[in-house]
């Protein structure tokens, strides 16, 4: 099978989202549309069908995706469909945190319903990409970033069925950019975050050399720990931390550089004090001397001077030390021991005491009976309530005024035993017309009865097989259609695998006022499946299954 990209993309769309692989193989032919794509100018995004049962799914789905060479920023969604064992929400959170920190943004693919299954929120907060299938919707479902409105027919020049989808917030037919290079501030503050981790990575700041024992508190940023060289890195909170261990080992050292003397200081000079100098004024210039003075065992005074600054600077230093220390001995002295803070599991918020606005007091209700103080009902089976017994009177009354009326009526009239005698055999003009008027209608009434059930076969309408009509849009009286079973119901895959067999069926639809009735018996199954529903007005409610359980031999 090959697809025309190029004629894809002349008839409208922007974006594809190919399938990379399902469980742990690789989708054949993946890399020859990828390419296909990337010619005819796509953006390319790729999704995972996941298969439960597979071991190291996640793993597999990231060395593929890099084998493909799936960009960096480019969408990588999770497919989910069926009756999949196990908590989808923690099956995809594998997926999803792995595949951010492999550099992809993420999302999901499942239909409408599957998405009540999953926390919206989450989603939110890790920028999870919402890709709902829902074929029978009229518009786009709320919740949707991307919306799979159709997969009955082709597009261009492709003739079989093709997934269609609307990018709604229309990232995905955005140009996918590099990632830019990460600046990570060691001593930075950041919040944990989903996707958080510590592992051996390359370092997101300055610090090169290899793969370190990083710390990652959101899953991108990654703050180094212990380098190959087996240093160790450190930041101020670090410090902070590691003062309490440290502060008497550092008071030690301070003091002890506090008594410094001329003996500490390692490799100093062989040097003597300008005291242990001879005076220069007893001796000769060298110019008068008569040979060479050997002074080999002598030191140059700006020597002197230099050991000496040196010793200055080393005890104003360990002076300096001793202020901070002190310092930090202060601060931490109205500090408090973790193991100081008192336990508060036990206690509630504020949030969590309930109001008591609206409640009364005992004494408020001291002018109220209890239902144990009030008698028992009298029993009253023996008597009628006064106002029945008024509407009885009312009839009453009426039925004596009828009674006078007709009393009145009956003085103007003859008893029967003294009427003439009429002959049987005649009738009046009109009645005769009438009656003949009556007999042309009964036959007019026959005839067109005749036609009808001379058309009474039942015809089937084959000319449109997808459309699915609302109940108002058929006429009253009952019709057949043939129509695909895809376009009826979209998603059987909640069924018995053999009531998912089938993919033409007869739609039979009884309507009558504002109601339908519909009958979808599936036509190529070897099990005979009928579906059935109701309708009312624009609104389909759900179909049930009505199908045979007892195989006769």
């Amino acid at each position: 099978m090959d697809i025309d990209f190029a004629d894809l993309k002349a008839n409208g769309i922007q974006a594809v989202i190919l399938r990379l692989g399902h469980g742990n193989t690789r989708d054949n032919g993946v890399e020859h549309f990828i390419g296909q794509a990337q010619r005819a100018g796509l953006v390319i995004h790729g999704y995972h069908f996941y298969e439960a049962g597979i071991n190291n799914q996640v793993e597999w789905s990231i060395q593929n995706a890099k084998e493909l060479g799936l960009a960096a920023n480019a969408y990588y969604f999770l497919d989910m469909e069926g009756k999949l064992p196990g908590n989808w929400p923690e099956i995809f959170r594998a997926f999803y945190r792995n595949w951010k920190m492999a550099g992809w943004n993420v999302g999901l693919y499942a239909s409408l319903s599957k998405y009540s299954q999953f926390d919206l929120n989450e989603f939110k907060t890790n920028e999870v990409y919402k890709w709902v299938a829902a074929w029978d919707a009229e518009h786009a479902p709320e919740i949707a970033d991307v919306w799979q409105y159709n997969c009955l027919t082709g597009l261009g020049k492709y003739s079989l069925k093709l997934d269609k989808d609307v990018d709604i917030t229309g990232k995905l037919i955005q140009k996918i950019e590099a990632p830019g290079k990460l600046e990570t501030d060691p001593d930075g503050q950041y919040k944990i975050k989903a996707g958080a981790f510590v592992g051996f990575d390359y370092s997101t700041t300055d610090i090169i050399g290899g793969k370190m024992l990083v710390s990652s508190p959101n899953g991108v940023d990654k703050i180094p720990k212990l380098g190959p060289d087996g240093s160790f890195f450190f930041n101020r909170e670090d410090a902070h931390r590691m003062l309490p261990y440290l502060k008497d080992f550092i008071t030690q050292q301070i003091q002890a550089a506090r008594l410094l003397t001329w003996d500490d200081i390692k490799g100093k000079p062989d040097v003597v004090l300008r005291s242990d100098l001879p005076d220069f004024n007893q001796f000769a210039l060298k110019k008068d001397l008569p040979a060479p003075v050997d002074l080999s065992g002598y030191a140059k005074t700006d020597t002197v001077e230099a050991v000496k600054a040196t010793a200055e600077s080393a005890l104003s230093n360990a002076e300096k030390a001793q202020s901070t220390a002190d310092a930090n001995s202060k601060a931490l002295s109205v500090k408090a021991n973790k193991s100081e803070i008192p336990d508060i599991s036990g206690l509630a918020k504020k949030s969590d005491i309930p109001s008591v606005a609206g409640l009364v007091k005992e004494a408020e209700l001291a002018d109220y009976a209890k239902k144990s103080d009030i008698p028992a009902p009298v029993d009253l089976s023996g008597y009628a309530k006064t106002d029945v017994v008024d509407a009885v009177k009312t009839v009453a009354d009426k039925a004596q005024a009828i009674a006078d009326t007709n009393s009145k009526l009956l003085e103007t009239k003859v008893d029967r035993k003294d009427l003439p005698t009429v002959p049987t055999d005649l009738v009046h003009s009109a009645e005769l017309d009438q009656v003949r008027t009556d007999v042309s209608q009964a036959q007019q009434d026959a005839a067109q009865a005749m036609a009808n059930a001379k058309s009474a076969k039942a015809a089937i309408d084959t000319s449109d097989e997808f459309t699915v009509k609302k109940p108002s849009e058929y006429s009253e009286g009952f019709s057949h259609e043939l129509k695909q079973v895809a376009a009826m119901i979209p998603d059987r895959s909640g069924l018995d695998k053999s009531a998912q067999a089938g993919s033409i069926a007869v739609l039979s639809t009884m309507s009558y006022g504002n109601y339908a009735r519909q009958t979808l018996k599936v036509l190529d199954s070897q099990r005979p499946m009928t579906f059935i529903r109701n309708g009312s007005g624009d609104t389909w409610y759900p179909w049930e299954t009505v199908t045979t359980t007892i195989t006769v031999d």
